[in-house]
């Protein structure tokens, strides 16, 4: 069998990213940016209005006001993708520990990484802000954002049935 062939040392920083997985550019959304994010959650969830009462989907498609508002004191980024917002996601620090809320992915921008990519800045975030964890909430019917937050170290740690409008709730913790 012959010898393992040494690559070439001008290769060594070479990194392959799989077809269809890009690196995303991922910005702090300011106030110009409140009402393409109401505008995405308002996309996001009436896509989803078979699933959830009309109360609880209504909580979270915030007007762009709401969004200015929730701003001075929670901070939101964004993933463009020509030009427009694709993504979204909150981060917020509470005694501690850093709550990744309100995360959204047009349903058209899918499958391209850009949840991972939100999810893992946040984490960096509150790294970079000394958290002691991050944690969040999410709806059991929300199969994949489960599975996402699983794969990126999350544990779920607990569980509140009929708690938003009547709607069973999950709740995840990575501890760093």
């Amino acid at each position: 069998m012959p010898a393992k062939q040494k690559r070439p040392e001008r290769f060594s920083a070479c990194v392959s990213i799989p077809v269809g997985m890009a690196r995303w550019k991922i910005e702090k959304a300011g106030k110009k940016d409140s009402g393409e994010i109401s505008e995405l959650y308002r996309t996001v969830w009436m896509a989803r209005s078979d699933l959830f009462p009309r109360d609880l989907m209504l909580n979270r498609m915030p007007m762009a006001d709401e969004v200015i508002e929730a701003m001075k004191s929670k901070e939101y980024y964004v993933v463009r993708e020509s030009g427009r917002i694709a993504g979204v996601v909150r981060v917020s620090m509470d005694h501690g520990a850093c709550l990744l809320d309100r995360m959204v992915v047009h349903p058209g921008h899918r499958g391209k990484g850009i949840g991972k990519a939100l999810t893992e800045h946040a984490i960096d975030w509150a790294r970079k802000n000394k958290a002691k964890k991050v944690w969040l909430d999410t709806s059991p019917k929300l199969k994949d954002a489960a599975a996402l937050y699983e794969k990126l170290g999350f544990k779920e740690c607990g569980y509140f049935r009929r708690h938003y409008w009547g709607e069973d709730i999950k709740f995840y913790e990575l501890i760093l």
